[in-house]
């Protein structure tokens, strides 16, 4: 497969995982959702259950950085590659999501290791209450590796 990859970046570092619940600091994953064919409704509790399922592991680094990285390639593959929710998920899925992982997409392949979102400078409410982290400018997604240097 050639064509680029139309997934998205869905969670951001365990500084933002509590701010992920209401989309202040992310405004591109909503609007992502609402690209797909599946229920926003239901892809939003895909998208819940799956962070907080990350919540539990936010604490150790190492752990939370791999279980991130395979639960953003699942629901990906699940939501756009599959056309499926979480709840319509069988051992059919979950076979040929292993087949591509054995043979992904080229498009799914990076050169290397790029900011999944980056500040884009546009201020919003800051917000402080119990352990969050304050939250004073939205993040977008960076599509495209950064141009390497010459």
């Amino acid at each position: 497969m050639s064509r680029s990859f139309t997934g998205h970046p869905l969670f951001d570092t365990t500084s933002y995982l509590e701010d992920l619940a209401d989309f202040h600091c992310h405004p591109s994953i909503p609007q992502f959702l609402g690209t797909l064919p599946q229920a926003t409704g239901l892809l939003r509790q895909d998208y819940e259950i799956s962070r907080q399922f990350l919540l539990r592991y936010s604490d150790v680094a190492g752990t939370f950085t791999r279980f991130r990285s395979e639960v953003q390639r699942f629901l990906n593959y699940l939501w756009v590659t599959s056309g499926r929710t979480l709840s319509q998920t069988d051992s059919d899925v979950v076979s040929a999501y292993f087949k591509t992982l054995k043979n992904p997409p080229k498009s799914w392949i990076s050169r290397g290791v790029f900011a999944a979102f980056t500040d884009s400078g546009a201020f919003v409410c800051r917000i402080m209450y119990g352990g969050r982290l304050p939250c004073d400018r939205r993040m977008t997604t960076q599509r495209t590796a950064p141009a390497r240097p010459a």
